[in-house]
């Protein structure tokens, strides 16, 4: 399989998509940082078969995972969010690097958004902090959506993990942790004070588990 970007100029067209220009508190909108997100749609890249994939961003924000993942060349990527001026934004870039004709952006809330099939889903939900589990809701739906792979980052914790790992397993997935990784937040909310604020989170690859029958 040839790749079509290499991983560090990936991260670099990344890092040009910006903060969300107005970031509401109770959407926890936090950037994904571009390092994550390089290693997130390379791993997807070997994974499936990405040239035939339909792949999901949740809460997409101004875009970052599906702008990198449409830059490898997909067959589809669709970017959902509740916040259309996030959606403009990413709307924007799309057009920018070229991959706008991949990619499609629907407004809607998670919980009501459907869709009969995807490949892969990428997410970075929202932490809980405002809206207690707002980042298992997040995942319930993605597990709904029958992608044979999920991406999914959260606070790193032991409760978390036992949670995500029950979760994922009643719906027929194995979850594991790709990585763990401190994300430094910049003081763009207004509830902010220090100049920098480190989070412990968790990259989880949650796979679904393939039926086999015994010879």
């Amino acid at each position: 399989m040839v790749i079509n970007i290499r991983k560090s100029v990936l991260e670099r067209i990344i890092e040009q998509i910006p903060l969300h220009p107005s970031p509401k508190v109770e959407l926890e909108q936090y950037l994904t940082p571009s390092e994550i997100v390089a290693e997130v749609v390379f791993d997807l890249y070997l994974s499936v078969e990405y040239s035939d994939a339909i792949i999901v961003d949740l809460g997409c924000g101004t875009g970052r995972f599906a702008i990198a993942a449409a830059l490898m060349k997909p067959q589809h990527v669709i970017c959902v969010d509740v916040d259309y001026e996030a959606l403009e934004v990413a709307i924007r870039y799309s057009k920018k690097f070229g991959v706008r004709e991949t990619v499609d952006f629907i407004q809607a809330k998670i919980p009501s958004f459907n869709l009969r099939k995807a490949t892969a889903v990428l997410q970075n939900p929202p932490f809980g902090v405002h809206k207690r589990h707002a980042d298992i809701m997040f995942l319930e739906k993605a597990l709904e959506l029958s992608a044979e792979i999920i991406y999914s980052i959260h606070k790193s914790n032991k409760a978390t993990r036992e949670l995500i790992a029950k979760v994922s397993n009643e719906k027929g997935y194995q979850a594991s942790i790709m990585l763990t990784k401190n994300i430094v937040l910049p003081p763009f909310m207004k509830h902010h004070f220090k100049i920098k604020h480190k989070v412990l989170v968790d990259v989880y690859k949650i796979v679904k588990k393939r039926s086999f029958v015994e010879i």
